[in-house]
């Protein structure tokens, strides 16, 4: 069960994913999913091939940037452009490092990069994009997400969801303390440590939706997102909501 994509799936719009998990109707193919997995890959492949001893004769971001540069391998003109904020990103936090940290590769190289996830024990199959080493040593989780928008509330459930199951793993012997989130296309980043009430929502989450799967209630619910959903005109023949909703 890919846990994390029916649940949230789910929670967004109950209907959608009525049509997607149970009824099995397949969902249009879309290209901007094709540019994210192409800087997901891009984005492994250059720790894999990062040279520590060239990093290391690197004393400022400007010179870790030029040599990130020359491990480009795509260069796709929408995912170059990701690229380069990566890239521009990555140097900053090398020179941050170098100046704080005794060892910085210790804390610049993730402890895991796309990482296919089992937690038996909650019934979770994960993907995880990456996990990073704090300086207490513990673990941050970090989503790469490559969208136009950078929802908060959203981003925050997804990096709780992963919390809980990269911990009921056990795989690591570090606790995940902290989610975090890189998106490329905007530049834009965020961090923060999980709390209780974080981990309450999620997991009653969960349970609300093991129940309605038991139940088979899947209500639908309008949002502004339904103008980019391919299943829309299957909720305007059945009268969920007409064209002005989603014009």
């Amino acid at each position: 069960m890919k846990r994390k994509s029916q649940v949230f799936m789910w929670k967004r719009c109950p209907k959608k994913y009525e049509y997607h998990w149970v009824l099995n109707i397949p969902e249009a193919e879309a290209i901007e999913p094709h540019f994210g997995k192409m800087f997901h890959y891009d984005a492994k492949t250059f720790f894999e091939t990062v040279d520590v001893q060239k990093l290391m004769m690197c004393e400022s971001s400007k010179q870790a940037y030029d040599y990130f540069i020359t491990l480009q391998k795509t260069f796709h003109p929408v995912v170059s452009k990701w690229l380069d904020n990566f890239f521009r990103f990555e140097a900053g936090r090398w020179e941050a490092l170098r100046q704080i940290a005794s060892n910085p590769l210790r804390w610049w190289m993730p402890v895991a990069t796309e990482l296919e996830l089992l937690a038996p024990k909650r019934d979770m199959e994960m993907h995880i994009d990456r996990i990073d080493r704090l300086s207490d040593n513990n673990l941050i989780n970090i989503e790469y997400k490559t969208e136009k928008r950078f929802g908060l509330s959203e981003l925050r459930h997804e990096g709780a969801f992963y919390n809980i199951g990269i911990n009921a793993s056990q795989k690591f012997s570090e606790r995940c303390t902290l989610f975090g989130c890189y998106n490329p296309q905007l530049d834009r980043h965020f961090s923060e440590p999980m709390t209780v009430r974080l981990t309450n929502f999620i997991n009653r989450l969960l349970l609300q939706f093991d129940n309605a799967v038991k139940l088979g209630d899947f209500p639908p619910r309008p949002s502004y997102f339904c103008r980019y959903c391919s299943y829309a005109q299957r909720c305007l023949d059945a009268g969920v909501f007409d064209e002005s909703f989603v014009a």
